[in-house]
């Protein structure tokens, strides 16, 4: 949900190095992309400290070669990572900061899905996990993103190329089948200015937010 408002994962902090250790050596191959670090001139802190308990923090095991490995493992011997039970304080604290608004009081959400076309089907057995936890788009990550296109079209909602509703994707109603966006981080993108500087991919993933339909 935190990607939905503007929010990369915790892991990918310029400071994340202070906090944990990555072993490169046990993540699928083709998938170190996902432990991506950024630096501050392209994510923002909101002057938070590092997360351990951040529902954007990826667990231990994330994207590992094989089960048990470890992936990623915080160098406080007491934390743990990658509960998604419930918005730490500090997620909390950020996105208040970040869309300059009061109050702590939280409500329960709910999604509502449909099936897709009977030949729309995941190719992956993995594409929930990976789009619950990772989203199914990132203009930074194209490698990724088409990935979940290809091995992941029922999960991600884009089955035959047009969206449809999924637990990944956000739904719009009113609007044209043909004037929809596609991925969760559209806003955040356009913010960045990449309904001009990355054009054809944000033609593909968020017609609607840049006014390409």
């Amino acid at each position: 949900m935190m990607h939905a408002v503007g929010f990369y994962h915790e892991q990918s902090r310029a400071d994340r190095d202070d906090y944990v250790t990555v072993f490169w050596h046990n993540i699928q191959p083709g998938m170190t992309f996902n432990f991506a670090k950024y630096t501050l001139r392209e994510i923002q802190h909101l002057g938070e400290q590092y997360d351990y308990d951040s529902v954007m923090h990826y667990p231990p095991t994330a994207f590992a070669r094989s089960r048990g490995l470890n992936t990623i493992v915080p160098k406080d011997p007491y934390a743990k990572i990658g509960q998604r039970s419930e918005f730490s304080a500090t997620d909390i604290r950020k996105i208040q900061k970040l869309y300059e608004c009061e109050g702590n009081e939280g409500g329960k959400t709910t999604t509502t899905t449909t099936e897709g076309p009977s030949d729309c089907k995941d190719k992956d057995s993995q594409c929930t996990y990976w789009a619950r936890y990772f989203g199914c788009f990132d203009i930074r990550d194209e490698e990724r993103t088409r990935y979940m296109e290809e091995y992941c079209t029922e999960t991600c909602g884009i089955c035959g190329g047009t969206k449809t509703t999924s637990p990944a994707m956000k739904s719009t109603e009113g609007v044209s089948r043909n004037c929809e966006d596609k991925a969760l981080d559209c806003q955040v993108w356009r913010r960045y200015s990449y309904c001009s500087s990355h054009q054809h991919f944000m033609r593909m993933h968020c017609r609607r937010t840049c006014h390409f339909c």
